[in-house]
């Protein structure tokens, strides 16, 4: 695998797959804000995986595939209250 300088947080590191949003940039919101969710994320990957195991499911692919269109429609119908 070669490297290359990641033309979104400037530094060399194996290349991202197409569209794929580079885990080194610093997120920000519209007021300039940091976002930070890397706690959550690694929470949603430990409960993935901790699924996998327990239920033995054997198509990893599907079942990511349904948490990301059921997130998605989540994330499109969110309110924040």
């Amino acid at each position: 695998m070669h490297t290359i300088v990641c033309d979104q947080c400037r530094t060399i590191h194996p290349p991202l797959k197409p569209g794929q949003i580079c885990p080194l940039v610093e997120h920000k919101d519209k007021s300039g804000k940091i976002i930070h969710i890397d706690d959550g994320i690694i929470d949603i990957k430990n409960l993935i995986l901790k699924t996998i195991k327990n239920k033995e499911i054997k198509d990893n692919n599907k079942l990511m595939v349904n948490i990301i269109e059921n997130l998605k429609n989540y994330l499109d119908n969110y309110k924040e209250s």
